[in-house]
């Protein structure tokens, strides 16, 4: 799904695709896992700052055989204690 932004004179100009993870973020269990690169997008930090935050142990991460998941429940911690 594409999101748009209305310019000035009323038009709509294409801003970037969004994940539907993303999108349903706010629905979404605290049990339910998302992507590092869905983590990093959501809460807009990149991927080395994540790896910090867990090295420090405020976002624990979990490891399915190669892929690194982040449950909702953590993400959300850590971007309500940035605020």
């Amino acid at each position: 799904m594409m999101r748009t932004m209305p310019d000035l004179a009323g038009t709509e100009k294409r801003i970037m695709k969004i994940h539907p993870a993303v999108e349903q973020f706010d629905k979404a269990p605290d049990s339910a896992l998302v992507s590092l690169a869905t983590a990093c997008t959501i809460a807009d930090q990149s991927r080395a700052t994540m790896y910090r935050h867990h090295k420090a142990g405020r976002l624990p991460f979990v490891k399915l055989n190669k892929s690194t998941r982040i449950r909702v429940g953590d993400l959300r911690r850590l971007i309500g204690a940035a605020k």
